[in-house]
């Protein structure tokens, strides 16, 4: 995940959450080891320190960082979203569409 912090929001503790929507806009069920629930990542990006005097003021300060999270099981030929939600703000921009690829058979080898 790549976010870019507002340089005027520098200050501000930014409140994640990453959730994988079906095609119908609900939370994809996942097994955990509480039982099935919602995809949901959380996490707080705090921007604590002194920015490089380099950077100049008006500049959008970037914030990578990933997750590491098993597979996840998801249907072929159907499609889905990650949704960032940030302070409970959504923006368009910060959602990502993708579709599974249909599975295919494997084609019989040649005698």
């Amino acid at each position: 995940m790549y976010v870019k912090v507002p340089w005027d929001q520098r200050d501000i503790d930014l409140d994640l959450l990453l959730e994988l929507l079906d095609a119908d806009g609900q939370p994809v069920l996942v097994p955990t080891p509480l039982g099935v629930q919602p995809l949901r990542i959380e996490a707080k990006v705090q921007l604590d320190g002194e920015i490089d005097p380099a950077v100049k003021p008006g500049t959008p300060l970037d914030v990578p960082f990933a997750i590491n999270y098993p597979a996840i099981p998801l249907a072929p030929g159907s499609r889905y979203e990650w949704r960032l939600t940030v302070n409970d703000q959504v923006d368009e921009d910060w959602t990502l569409p993708f579709t599974i690829g249909a599975l295919q058979a494997p084609e019989a080898e040649a005698a």
